[in-house]
């Protein structure tokens, strides 16, 4: 029996319309852990190059494959084997990656998954059974929490200026 991919999208807490799953999960070997994954696909079509701004001298260029760290329901390790559709601009000949709120760019750990490690780290709970909970190391949960904390700082002064 396959799941839809509405049913995958709600268990993993997408909301970004652009990821899209065609096929169903299965078990595979990462980092010597039996892991959930996930393949799916990231696409659409950009409004402008980011660089310098045409709109219609954009084409595909490509995918690029990244493994997210997702929301595990279990005990074993959940991971969205994301194919990143790639553009090329033929006006400035730069190439760029499609990019989702799901997972920041850059980025390897899926926004659910971030929420969960710090509001876990507000507790009394050391880092490294947080990064024992989800499949990181206890470096990844200390610069999740460093990063809020820079993010905390810089908002409120910009809200009082």
């Amino acid at each position: 029996m396959s799941l839809t991919s509405q049913s995958i999208r709600n268990a993993l807490e997408i909301k970004d319309p652009n990821i899209t799953f065609l096929e169903d999960s299965h078990i595979q070997l990462i980092k010597g852990k039996e892991s959930l994954v996930y393949p799916a696909s990231l696409t659409y079509n950009p409004d402008h190059c980011a660089n310098c701004g045409f709109a219609d001298k954009i084409v595909k260029y490509g995918t690029q494959k990244v493994r997210i760290i997702a929301p595990s329901a279990g005990f074993r390790p959940a991971y969205i084997l994301l194919k990143r559709q790639r553009y090329r601009c033929e006006a400035c000949l730069t190439t760029f990656s499609a990019h989702s709120p799901y997972v920041w760019q850059n980025c390897q750990i899926s926004q659910p998954v971030r929420q969960m490690i710090l509001s876990e780290a507000m507790t009394n709970i050391s880092l490294k059974d947080i990064a024992r909970r989800y499949f990181v190391s206890d470096k990844t949960v200390q610069r999740i929490v460093d990063a809020e904390a820079v993010i905390a700082q810089i908002i409120p002064s910009r809200l009082f200026k």
